[in-house]
């Protein structure tokens, strides 16, 4: 299966439900078919706004859904994955995928540590090691947060977005309680 995007980008030999999770973003952004006419595309930047957060949320949320009714999920993730196609987000990185059994996901091989990981993710030092599939819930607010925080992995400089939809995810999701971690669709 190939899947292109006009200015050549492509997904050769991928997993076809991670493909279909990158469509139906940029479909439910632009429409059926409409995202592949002079489709700009460029890497996740240094900088996003509170908009552009919501939005980075918002986007990055409804491919994990969509994994997850897969049983699928992102066991990290990495900023220079994240690409943005026509103002969506998406993660382009089949590698950081790991199938979801009974709310787990079991690391059977070694693997290369995330940029944005949770707290138990770094705990790992054997294989075979289960984990919550949430946790790439922490890693998504742990993203964030590096672009709203006055310093990485601190809450600190949140004061303007103080109660609000994004606060609450992140609050929410950066917990060590992992039950407690919920994707929220802001």
């Amino acid at each position: 299966m190939v899947f292109i995007i006009n200015n050549g980008l492509s997904f050769e030999n991928e997993n076809p439900i991670f493909l279909k999770s990158i469509n139906n973003i940029l479909c439910s952004t632009f429409g059926p078919k409409k995202y592949k006419l002079n489709a700009d595309i460029s890497i996740l930047g240094d900088t996003l706004s509170y908009n552009k957060c919501i939005k980075l949320v918002r986007d990055i949320s409804y491919q994990i859904s969509f994994l997850e009714c897969n049983n699928l999920t992102f066991f990290g993730l990495n900023l220079k994955d994240i690409l943005i196609v026509n103002d969506s987000y998406i993660i382009a990185n089949s590698q950081l995928l790991i199938p979801i059994i009974e709310n787990k996901i079991t690391f059977t091989a070694p693997f290369i540590m995330p940029d944005f990981s949770s707290p138990e993710l770094c705990k790992i030092k054997s294989i075979p090691s289960t984990i919550s599939h949430k946790s790439v819930y922490y890693s998504l607010a742990e993203l964030v947060l590096n672009f709203l925080s006055d310093s990485p992995n601190n809450m600190t400089g949140l004061e303007t977005i103080l109660h609000t939809k994004l606060y609450w995810f992140l609050i929410k999701n950066l917990s060590t309680v992992v039950e407690t971690r919920i994707l929220v669709l802001i």
